[in-house]
């Protein structure tokens, strides 16, 4: 009980607000909207139970109209969702009664058609104003909704990141490397403010984005396009996991606009506040606070849980030694460095895919691998995404190349979602060099005379690696040839490894990086 009326305070109080005098006051109650972002399926989804309690506290007492809404990113994260390609997390978003949702970069994961399967089923509405279809000029989904209050109409418009089309997903791209879809990584401010001009018309009082766009340094940043729009009244952001419980930045007409980022897999439940008077605020609730509990969703989480448990939690080797994703201080390492993790993944795609060379990306790989037995379930939690794996032949003159551009930001301790995790090539990094690594900084690891030899800029190599990180457009790796396509699946092919190459034991040759990455001053 006591929990309940502290719940009704934190409703009533207006902790930090913007009050803009244009508009209208509410007729009778306030609004509470509450938000999530990059929930990334969760740990075990649970959090949808909490965020799903704390609605029904919220329109059991009367006191506020309360909705649930998402920035993006919710399908797709764990095994959780990788099993039935989201399916399961959809009926889960059911349950917890979610309103509308944006658009995530990994939305997409499964492919546009699964999106589109998914979408038939949600309870709840899909918003994006800038992804469109080139071949009808149509968006793909609703750009907005609109949700009567009361005599209020609160408009929320849905954007994601046009960097996600350049991850080169085999999804967005036809076989002439022609892209199927449109982003609007041209004009996104005017698509939006388009957009935000047509709900106006329609009478919308407040203008809520549901942006999947994030501060990384790239051209499409939230703060970005808030200085090039006018009109709207928050930003409920996502992308970059970052934990922003209020940031006000100008638009273009140089009022103030409030910002706000929960974090990721429910660290916090974001709660959005719209008092009777017109007031505006936004406030994080740690997750592990949140008391109230709908036990309807809870069981419906555990539920699927259960099932889960049975089909993976089976035991399919041992590990001498952990492999990791961070550092002893618990610091995201493996898209900065080499890590030892790093190099298992790459071994396993260059011996099973049976290649002179294995690549992955560091953000291929999801968490780390305890030492110790190790279960099905616990291969499919790091490696979650499903990714397809090809092989390939590359000329030696395009990996510096590569290599350059995947270690951009390294020197000032930015994160590259395209590190590479390598097998069968050693490369020296120049921190603070402009051109990081050059033609000669690559060496080939020669199997025969078990040395690293200057690669070859006029051989081809043969390279197994995902589809993701290749892509349709060859981005990455320059002029290549496919070998084979889709030989297998990333977690498969590493639990193959394991099982037939290292006979279910994992020994001590993975205990440190094994030093395919130098870093010079």
């Amino acid at each position: 009980m006591k929990q309940f009326y502290l719940l009704l305070i934190t409703i009533l109080l207006v902790v930090v607000s913007c009050e803009d005098v244009n508009k209208p006051s509410l007729d009778n109650k306030p609004i509470v909207i509450l938000y999530d972002n990059d929930v990334h399926c969760g740990n075990d989804a649970e959090g949808y139970a909490q965020i799903a309690g704390l609605r029904s506290a919220i329109v059991d007492s009367d006191t506020a109209y309360c909705i649930i809404v998402s920035s993006g990113d919710y399908i797709y994260g764990n095994i959780l969702g990788s099993l039935t390609s989201g399916g399961d997390i959809i009926k889960i978003m059911n349950a917890a009664q979610y309103d509308v949702v944006g658009l995530g970069n990994h939305e997409f994961d499964y492919g546009v058609d699964r999106l589109l399967e998914l979408e038939k089923q949600m309870k709840f509405s899909i918003v994006n104003a800038n992804v469109s279809s080139n071949l009808s000029g149509k968006n793909l989904f609703s750009p907005y909704k609109i949700i009567e209050f009361g005599k209020i109409k609160v408009a929320f418009i849905g954007v994601v990141t046009p960097d996600a089309r350049k991850k080169a997903y085999k999804y967005f791209w036809d076989e002439n490397a022609d892209p199927l879809y449109s982003f609007a990584e041209d004009n996104l401010s005017q698509k939006i403010q388009t957009t935000v001009d047509e709900v106006k018309s329609l009478g919308a009082h407040y203008v809520i984005l549901l942006s999947h766009l994030g501060e990384y340094d790239t051209d499409y940043l939230s703060t970005k396009l808030i200085a090039e729009t006018s009109g709207i009244d928050v930003v409920l952001d996502a992308h970059t996991h970052s934990v922003i419980e209020r940031q006000m930045v100008a638009n273009r007409d140089g009022e103030e606009i409030l910002m706000s980022q929960t974090g990721t897999k429910f660290e916090n439940i974001g709660k959005l506040y719209i008092g009777k008077d017109g007031t505006i605020s936004t406030e994080l609730l740690p997750i592990n606070e949140v008391k109230q509990v709908e036990y309807s969703v809870k069981s419906i989480v555990d539920s699927i849980n259960i099932v889960l448990n049975k089909k993976l939690d089976v035991k399919i080797a041992t590990s001498d030694v952990e492999l990791v994703i961070t550092d002893d201080n618990g610091n995201r390492i493996v898209r900065l460095r080499e890590a030892n993790i790093g190099d298992f993944v790459a071994d396993a795609f260059k011996t099973v895919g049976g290649t002179e060379i294995g690549i992955t990306s560091g953000a291929a790989i999801y968490t780390s691998l305890p030492k110790g037995d190790i279960t099905r379930k616990m291969i499919l939690n790091v490696f979650p995404y499903n990714n397809l794996i090809e092989t390939i032949e590359v000329r030696g003159k395009y990996f510096a190349g590569y290599l350059n551009r995947c270690t951009k930001g390294v020197n000032k301790g930015e994160e590259s979602g395209t590190f590479p995790q390598i097998s069968g090539i050693r490369y020296t990094v120049h921190m603070n060099a402009d051109t990081r690594v050059g033609e000669g900084d690559v060496e080939f690891y020669n199997e025969q005379s078990g040395q690293y030899e200057p690669i070859d800029p006029e051989r081809y190599y043969t390279v197994t690696t995902s589809q993701y990180l290749v892509g349709a457009r060859g981005e990455f790796l320059g002029d290549y040839k496919v070998l084979a396509t889709e030989i297998g699946v990333d977690n498969e092919m590493i639990i193959k490894y394991i099982i037939e190459n290292l006979n279910g034991h994992i020994d001590s040759r993975y205990a440190e990086p094994a030093g395919r990455v130098i870093f010079v001053q």
